[in-house]
Parts: structure tokens; C-alpha cells; sequence
């Protein structure tokens, strides 16, 4: 959050406000949601799952329920203390989840709200590259194909990691003097390299 005066400028980076209801363009400065990460943290994505908010920070992932009967009676948890997210790049929304890149794994966050490490065969290599280059690191999701990219590295050649969601298995895709570091989507699914 950053709240703009007439004379300087506060920058809150563990603060989410939210609008009144009925009334998205307006954003009250009494409306805010202060997130007490007791490991320290700032925020790098919002996400929604089912009915409520993920907002994942740097050390600790948050859950805000929002009930739809009044907005205004949200509750907050600290859903995951010791799981943080690398960055904004790192966030994918899937059919029945989100997947994004921790320090440690690549993890599946379900409705129930489990989170799920999916990088065992590949964990050494991920954790190598994510300790020393996690800023190259990105996520994409495949609707086409229901396929997870994930950046390894990007010098004059490019490799992902490759996971199949619905068979669970990993592999590698090579592309050959090419620098690829975004993904996008095209109006038919299908997955366009940066």
C-alpha cells in the first residue's frame, strides 16, 4: 500500500485495503488490513481461491475470508508461517489451486488450503537455482495441455522444468539460442514464450 500526500509518501509493504461495498473505486485509508508476518515479509502477490484471498509474502502465506453475506466481517490467518513466496512471478492460479515457487519447492495450494511440495525429483536442482538466481525463475500455467513451466535457466539457451499436472512427472525442455523469461496466452490457450 502506498498512501500519497500532499507532502511525502508512506509505503506500507504488509498492508492490503479493500473498498466499501458497492463502491469498488473507493478505497477509505481506514480500510486496511495490516499482515503481522512475525517472521518479516513484505507482500508479492494476491491471489483468489474459491472464496477467499491468498496474499503471499516473502516468509509466511496468509488466507483472508471474506464472507459473502458482509464483506466487512473478514477474518485473517496465517495459513502457511514457514512458506514464503520468491516473487510475483512465481504465482500461477490453476483450475483447482495455485502453484507458486517458495525458496525451498514448487508448491500446489489446494481449496482446503493444504500446500503441497510437488519438486521432489528435482528439488536439489531447484533449490540451487532458486538460493542463487530466483529472480530468472517463473510460472506458467499450460491451460491447453494442463501443463506447469517453470524457468531454470536463461543464458543463450533456455530450460523449464516441465510438470504434468495430471500425470505428476517432471521434465526438461530445451530451447535452443533462444532467451525466453515471460509467458503469455494467446485468445485460444495457448502459450505464447516471451
Amino acid at each position: 500500500v502506498k498512501i500519497t500526500g500532499d507532502e511525502d509518501t508512506e509505503e506500507y509493504p504488509n498492508f492490503v485495503m479493500y473498498s466499501n461495498p458497492g463502491a469498488p473505486d473507493i478505497i477509505p485509508v481506514s480500510n486496511f488490513i495490516k499482515l503481522e508476518d512475525l517472521q518479516g515479509g513484505e507482500i508479492v502477490g494476491i491471489e483468489t481461491l474459491m472464496s477467499d484471498i491468498v496474499v503471499f509474502m516473502t516468509n509466511g502465506i496468509f488466507r483472508i475470508n471474506v464472507p459473502n453475506s458482509n464483506p466487512e466481517n473478514w477474518s485473517l490467518v496465517e495459513a502457511h508461517p514457514n512458506i514464503g513466496c520468491l516473487h510475483d512471478k512465481g504465482i500461477v492460479k490453476v483450475p483447482n489451486g495455485i502453484f507458486f515457487l517458495s525458496q525451498e519447492d514448487i508448491i500446489f495450494l489446494d481449496s482446503g488450503f493444504q500446500a503441497t511440495p510437488v519438486t521432489y525429483p528435482i528439488r536439489d536442482e531447484y533449490q540451487a537455482i532458486s538460493a542463487t538466481t530466483p529472480t530468472i525463475m517463473r510460472v506458467h500455467y499450460d491451460v491447453r495441455y494442463n501443463k506447469l513451466y517453470v524457468t531454470k535457466s536463461v543464458s543463450t539457451d533456455t530450460y523449464f522444468w516441465v510438470f504434468d499436472v495430471l500425470r505428476q512427472t517432471w521434465s526438461l525442455e530445451h530451447h535452443d539460442d533462444v532467451e525466453y523469461d515471460e509467458f503469455s496466452l494467446d485468445n485460444n490457450n495457448n502459450t505464447i514464450l516471451i
